[in-house]
């Protein structure tokens, strides 16, 4: 979602430096090798413990060095030190709400402090409107939330080549791929008690998943238990995603909770139909046996049905997805996204000016 921000930003005349925090623990420096090859400025921000007050300074001295205009933070770490930072500038700052860290019981601290920090922000920008209702919940003014959807570059997804058949094993049958971080929320582990069952049926699907995570291991033991590794490969992450879901017939995503999910963005913008569950911002863009199929989150046999049933009717399989593709392109652009930011952008710019 950044990049493909940060890209039509540039277009309208925006010019962005991306921050990143390195925690010495456990450095992720994915993010700012992306965006290094597209020729984007990254601040490294070194943060050493849960509460670094030089990482305070080091944001405050590039906010200083790029003579930024504003400052845009995402996550319950970024807002807390890039509102400290900014508000001691005196500089205007807005904040995307993607989800709420509550996975383990000191997260769920930080989204408590998070949610403190927030109700003083220029602007919070919801990505959802069941993002939008949890900030209204948290007590975050109405008058200070915008909704704006994520959005993405199509055109890499609309006439991809598919990905070889030997990157992906043998192919005989349908592909129904997930791409998704391999973490217990996002529910792969309902998918494949769901593949168990659709297999019977249809012995030669080919089940893939995308994506790296703490819980591959259990999930290939699972698969196994469940007798179903010869139908299903898992890829890790992987780079050319256009050529990935050009591979796919179906893409499926079981998640518990979601913000507005970009897998089912890219799928829809690959014109592949979508099975995703009816959670966070999902239902935002897919209108149930109109652009795609929502069902209920850890609902094994309703996920089974579904699939089922999508390979049982090609037709009305490429029909959604064609249905999805149109709908990416009306209302989910990278474009439209970044224009909305910047009219946000320059609001609280021009208020901080006259104030």
């Amino acid at each position: 979602m950044l990049m493909n921000l940060i890209g039509a930003l540039g277009s309208q005349g925006c010019h962005c430096v991306v921050g990143l925090f390195h925690n010495l623990p456990r450095p992720n420096t994915d993010l700012g090798d992306i965006a290094r090859r597209q020729g984007i400025s990254v601040e490294t921000i070194p943060c050493r413990r849960q509460l670094d007050w030089s990482a305070v300074r080091a944001i405050r001295n590039c906010i200083e060095e790029h003579e930024a205009d504003l400052i845009h933070t995402h996550g319950y770490k970024a807002d807390i030190y890039g509102y400290i930072s900014a508000r001691l500038l005196r500089k205007p700052i807005l904040a995307t709400y993607h989800s709420s860290p509550d996975r383990t019981t000191r997260l769920r601290l930080y989204g408590t402090l998070d949610r403190v920090f927030l109700k003083r922000f220029d602007t919070v920008v919801a990505i959802s409107s069941e993002r939008r209702r949890a900030l209204q919940e948290f007590g975050v003014p109405s008058s200070r939330i915008s909704m704006i959807w994520n959005g993405i570059d199509g055109s890499a997804f609309g006439n991809a080549v598919p990905a070889r058949a030997g990157a992906l094993g043998s192919v005989r049958g349908k592909v129904v791929g997930v791409v998704a971080r391999l973490v217990p929320e996002k529910g792969i582990q309902v998918l494949l008690r769901a593949a168990s069952e659709v297999v019977r049926q249809y012995p030669d699907t080919l089940f893939l998943v995308v994506g790296s995570g703490p819980q591959r291991a259990e999930l290939e033991e699972l698969a196994a238990q469940l007798g179903v590794s010869a139908n299903v490969r898992f890829l890790g992450q992987q780079h050319n995603m256009p050529a990935i879901y050009a591979a796919m017939d179906i893409v499926v995503l079981p998640s518990f909770d979601e913000g507005l999910p970009m897998c089912v963005l890219e799928a829809q913008a690959a014109s592949k139909a979508v099975i995703a569950t009816a959670v966070g911002g999902t239902p935002d863009v897919i209108h149930h046996n109109e652009n795609g199929l929502l069902v209920q989150p850890r609902e094994t046999a309703e996920l089974r049905d579904a699939i089922l049933r999508l390979l049982g009717d090609p037709a009305f399989c490429v029909q959604l997805g064609r249905n999805g593709e149109a709908r990416i392109q009306a209302h989910f652009s990278s474009d439209a996204m970044a224009s909305k930011y910047r009219v946000s952008y320059e609001a609280i710019v021009g208020q901080h000016q006259a104030a």
